[in-house]
Parts: C-alpha cells; sequence; structure tokens
C-alpha cells in the first residue's frame, strides 16, 4: 500500500503581483498563511514544499525521480501538476528551455534501460490532450473524439490512440514537440499563453528476459512472460475566475469544461481520501479525465501530485483551495503491484521450470532426510543397547542384594533364633549341647544306692516286722531315687523343672548381635554354602533323632506301667497284713500309722505317675519338622 506523494511547489511574485505583497510563508514541509492570526493560523503540512528560490531539477529530484524510475521495475506510474491558472504547472512539467519533469524523466529512464542487463525493452508513446470533454490525438491531429474502454488485460485505455515506438531519448522529445504544436493554447487576463486543456504523455514500457539466439538451452530455459507498466506525465490545465481571466465566448466554454473535469477530479480524491471503498460509488466516469487516470487514483499505480500555487495575496483564496486538494490526495492510498503479461505457453514452461526446481529442492530435503533417518536409526540403536545392558547390570545388581540380603537373614535368623520362621520356612535350629537336653528315666539298676528289694519279700508274712519297720522308714526318709522299687516318679518332676529352666534360659538369652557389615558377609559367602548344605542335612537326622527318642519314651512308658502294677500289687499285699493283725501292740500301732502314712503317699505317688503316663502318650507321638 503507497500513499500519493503530494508536494507544493511556489512560483516568484510577477510584476502584477508585487504591488500586492506575499501573504504565506514557508517552514519545512508547512506553509502558513501570513494573514490569519497566531491563534488561528492555517498551515498545511505536506511530504515537500518548494520555495521561489528552489528550481526544477530539486523538484524532480524529491518528488518524481523515483516513481518514474519503478515504472523499468513493472510498476505504473503517474505524475501530474495541479494548480489555478498561471500558477507554473507547464513551467514545472515542461520547463523553459527542455530542463522540465517530462524531459528529465524520459533520459532517465533510457539511462536507467542502459544499465539494466539480461533484459530486453520495448517503449511505446502516445500523446493526447482532454479538450472541452473530447480526447485528441496530438500525434495525429485528425482523430478527434477518441473513446475509453476497459479491458481485464489492458485495463483502461483509448481507443484508436497512436503509439509510437520510439528507441531513444531525442525521438521521444521530438514527438512531444510535434504534439505540443498541436496542443490548444490561448491568451487571457493572467496568461499570455494560458493551457486551454488537459494534456496527457504515456509511455508503456514492455520488458522480458533477454536470451541470445545461439543460446538454445537457455531460450529453453526462459519463460517468455513480459512486463508491462505505463507511465502517464499529466499536465492539466488550470481552474480559473472569469472575473479574473475575462475569458468570453471559445475562452469561456474552454474554462467551463477545464473547470468541471477540475471539479470531478477534487469529488473522486475527497471520496478516495474519506474511504472509498467503504463509501462505495467513486465517479469515474463523470470526466474524461479521471476515467483515464482512473488506475492512479485508488489504483494500480505509483503517484506523485505537485501542487502549484502563487504566494501573492490577490489569489489567497485559490491558494487555499489547491492547499485543500493537496492535503486530501495526501490521504488517498495506492495498491502498486508489478505488472506481468505472460501466455498459456509461457505459463506452462514457467510451472515446468518451477516443478523441476521443486524436484530438485524435494530430492535435495529426501537426502539430508534419509541420511538423518539413518542417523537417528543408528542411536535409536544405540540407545537401546544401553538401555538393555544398564537394565541387565540393575538386576544382577538386584539379584546380587536379595541374595545378600537372604544369606545375611540365614546367618542372622540361624545365629540368633533357633525357632525363627523365615519366608514362610523355618530356619534350621543348631544343635543342642548335651548339658541342655532333657534327662529321661529309664529303669538301671546302676542308679539304686541299696540292694533290690524284692517283691515276694514283701508279702511274706514271716518278715521281721521290726526289719519291714527300719526298711519303710528308710524308705520314707531315702532319696527317690535310691528306692530299692523302680525310679520313682519324682525324678519325672526333676526332669520337667530342667525342661523349663531350658526353656527360661533360652528366652532370656539375648539374640546374638548381626553382622556388621556387609563386606564381611561377602567373605563368608563360600563358607556360608557350605554351613546351607549342612544345615540341610541337619532336619533329617533330627526327624531320625525324633523317632528314636519316641521308641524311647514307648520303652519308658511300658516300663513305667509295669511299674505301676507292682505298686499296686505292694499296696495291696500291706493292707492284707493290716488286716490280719486283730491285737497289735502300741509299737505295732505306730508302725501300722507309718505303713498307712507310706500308703498315702504311694498313691499319690501312683496317681501322678498316672498323670504323667498320659501326658507321655501325648508326646510319644513325633512332631514333623519341615525341612528346608
Amino acid at each position: 500500500m503507497d500513499k500519493i506523494s503530494v508536494s507544493v511547489r511556489i512560483r516568484p511574485l510577477n510584476r502584477d503581483e508585487e504591488c500586492s505583497g506575499e501573504s504565506w510563508r514557508v517552514s519545512d514541509n508547512t506553509i502558513i498563511y501570513k494573514a490569519s492570526s497566531s491563534q488561528n493560523a492555517i498551515s498545511y503540512c505536506l511530504d515537500n514544499v518548494f520555495g521561489p528560490e528552489a528550481d526544477t531539477t530539486t523538484v524532480y529530484e524529491k518528488t518524481a525521480k523515483d516513481t518514474v524510475l519503478s515504472v523499468i521495475q513493472g510498476f505504473n506510474g503517474t505524475l501530474f501538476a495541479y494548480g489555478q491558472t498561471s500558477s507554473g504547472k507547464t513551467h514545472t512539467m515542461r520547463g523553459a528551455t527542455g530542463e522540465g519533469i517530462v524531459p528529465r524523466s524520459v533520459r532517465d529512464i533510457f539511462a536507467k534501460i542502459e544499465t539494466v542487463a539480461g533484459r530486453e525493452y520495448l517503449l511505446r508513446v502516445s500523446y493526447m490532450e482532454i479538450y472541452n470533454e473530447q480526447i485528441r490525438d496530438l500525434l495525429r491531429p485528425s482523430k478527434c473524439q477518441l473513446q475509453v474502454h476497459e479491458d481485464p488485460y489492458r485495463g483502461v485505455y483509448v481507443s484508436g490512440l497512436h503509439e509510437e515506438i520510439v528507441s531513444s531519448a531525442d525521438q521521444v522529445l521530438q514527438l512531444m514537440e510535434s504534439g505540443e504544436l498541436n496542443r490548444h493554447v490561448g491568451e487571457t487576463n493572467m496568461n499570455l499563453r494560458s493551457s486551454r486543456s488537459h494534456t496527457i504523455f504515456r509511455m508503456v514500457v514492455e520488458s522480458r528476459e533477454y536470451v541470445p539466439a545461439a543460446d538454445a538451452d537457455a531460450q529453453d530455459q526462459t519463460c517468455d512472460a513480459v512486463m508491462v507498466s505505463t507511465l502517464n506525465l499529466v499536465d492539466l490545465a488550470g481552474s480559473e475566475r472569469v472575473r479574473k481571466t475575462g475569458a468570453e465566448g471559445a475562452r469561456l466554454k474552454e474554462g467551463v469544461h477545464i473547470n468541471k473535469s477540475l471539479s470531478v477530479l477534487g469529488t473522486v480524491i475527497n471520496k478516495l481520501s474519506e474511504g472509498g471503498d467503504k463509501l462505495g460509488y467513486i465517479p469515474y466516469r463523470d470526466s474524461k479525465l479521471t476515467r483515464i487516470l482512473q488506475p492512479a487514483l485508488g489504483g494500480n499505480a505509483r503517484t506523485s501530485v505537485i501542487a502549484c500555487i502563487t504566494p501573492s495575496s490577490l489569489h489567497a483564496d485559490e491558494t487555499k483551495g489547491t492547499l485543500q486538494f493537496a492535503c486530501r490526495a495526501k490521504c488517498v492510498t495506492n495498491s502498486a503491484c508489478q505488472n506481468e503479461v505472460i501466455s498459456d505457453t509461457a505459463i506452462m514452461k514457467r510451472q515446468t521450470f518451477e516443478i523441476a526446481e521443486l524436484r530438485q529442492k524435494l530430492r535435495e530435503v529426501n537426502e539430508g532426510y534419509e541420511e538423518e533417518k539413518q542417523q537417528n536409526q543408528q542411536k535409536i540403536l544405540q540407545l537401546s543397547e544401553e538401555h538393555c545392558e544398564k537394565v541387565k547390570r540393575q538386576n544382577e545388581m538386584q539379584a546380587l542384594q536379595a541374595k545378600i540380603e537372604n544369606l545375611s537373614r540365614m546367618l542372622l535368623i540361624g545365629i540368633s533364633d533357633p525357632n525363627a520362621q523365615q519366608d514362610g520356612k523355618y530356619a534350621p535350629s543348631p544343635t543342642k549341647n548335651k548339658e541342655s537336653r532333657r534327662v529321661t528315666w529309664c529303669p538301671d539298676v546302676r542308679r539304686r544306692k541299696g540292694p533290690p528289694i524284692p517283691l515276694q519279700d514283701l508279702s511274706n508274712q514271716q518278715m521281721d516286722f521290726k526289719s519291714c519297720e527300719t526298711s519303710c522308714r528308710d524308705l520314707s526318709t531315702t532319696d527317690k531315687r535310691d528306692f530299692g522299687l523302680p525310679p520313682p516318679f519324682g525324678n519325672l518332676n526333676s526332669s520337667f523343672e530342667a525342661e523349663e529352666d531350658y526353656a527360661s534360659e533360652n528366652r532370656a538369652r539375648p539374640p546374638q548381635q548381626p553382622v556388621p557389615a556387609i563386606e564381611e558377609q561377602l567373605d563368608m559367602w563360600e563358607e556360608a554354602e557350605s554351613t546351607s548344605e549342612m544345615r540341610a542335612e541337619a532336619p533329617r537326622q533330627a526327624m531320625a533323632a525324633i523317632k528314636k527318642q519316641a521308641d524311647l519314651w514307648a520303652v519308658a512308658e511300658s516300663a513305667s506301667k509295669r511299674k505301676s502294677e507292682l505298686l499296686k500289687n505292694s499296696v495291696h499285699a500291706l493292707q492284707e497284713d493290716l488286716a490280719s493283725w486283730t491285737e497289735p501292740e502300741s509299737e505295732s500301732e505306730i508302725q501300722v500309722e507309718m505303713l498307712q502314712q507310706q500308703i498315702q503317699s504311694l498313691t499319690e505317688q501312683l496317681q501322678q505317675a498316672e498323670t504323667h503316663i498320659s501326658s507321655l502318650e501325648d508326646k510319644v507321638i513325633p512332631q514333623e519338622v519341615p525341612l528346608q
């Protein structure tokens, strides 16, 4: 989006205006009206403001040169001077000695073309005027009343307008001189040579890529696209007042048409400055001038406007109108773009080249992608192997740690608690010392101190009573284990007490402290493995020992039963002896009482023996020891 470039050029005062003085002053790019008060000063800020001392070269360099040279690049361009009559428009565009904007533009275009390499150009020029709203060809004066048409490819054009192919700047300037002779000019009170029509000098620039004829390969690679751009150099007739110009007759009619076309131009500029796309209709067709310049007014072109004014106080109102037009034109936005004309064949050729380039780029991208893909796959494989190795090492470390912990528990539990349970299994118990084993009794004559007393002697009625008394007394005072009969049952009580003492010692015994360091456990690895094999054999040996002990319990039970029967028989014999005595003496009574006490004591022992035998029957059945 490009804004219209607007500049103001102030011409010097002439002899008729010197007496009135100047009413405008310039400050940088701002022009201020002097006659207004300081509080209500009227000022206009534009792109460039040139005072009377500025020459045409400076004006061209700052306002028109960029727009002119953009035509070589394929952009449309338009230059026109606007202002009241006798304000210096023709002087600015044409120049007094051929040094105006139009001659400079032509020379710069050809100079620029010579510096461009690789392209060939074709230039065509035409020259027309709009006189009384009729289009007339200045290069062919016989062609009048030409019509304006619009084409999707060519845009807005004048039908039947002669175009001359040119090859040099001098040729163009000669054509302009010949056309200038056919232009309508006249004399008024304000100007001796006043323009009575609007003139438009149009130059069409066509260019394409240059390929030598001998280079066949290069010709095949060209797409034959042609850039077409148009440069319009417009010299407008100035607005005028009949009161000041004194026009009559034909001059008056010319002034009416001039003012009408300029009025339509101002309306179009005003609409565009306020947002023409939003407001809708813009009256381009109300005038031939606006219709031909339609692409330059809010369209596809770069446009520069030079507003020419006079500083005289006599024309202050006309100057204000010109400056207002310039300020509105400064707000108009154009959409300039390169104009390229291309045939179907050229389009096909260009697309073929583009497809080939895209395929080449795609091939390069694919090659790079394949290389990158292979590299990524190698990286993925390497990372996978590293991950597998890492997982394997972790599993090995976990297995080793679990094994170490298992062996540590086996060592600690086996040493500290013989009855501890580990993971649902019983740890092997260490072998008990012989000193802590329970002492069982069995018939053994070697443990009796005295000679055995035969049972038949107890039942013999001829037995000496004193000797019996002595025997009974000895029987009550001697150690239970020294009794002549089978070992009494008091020995069993002592065995029970020994077992309870052993259990209390084991409960009170503190567990052995665990091995303080894992390194020491690792050092004991080989020893632990051999120990674990020995411990695995220990439960089997324990089972065999328990079975053997059960057999001993069975033998002891049978012996206890036989002893209990002997005791019963002894008691029965004593009772019969007591019944046979009818008149005991005092001593015998005492002995009888002692015998009764002994009998009562034996009865209690018999009951204890039966109770113990029943408990032994429960203990005789061996318990299964789980193997580890």
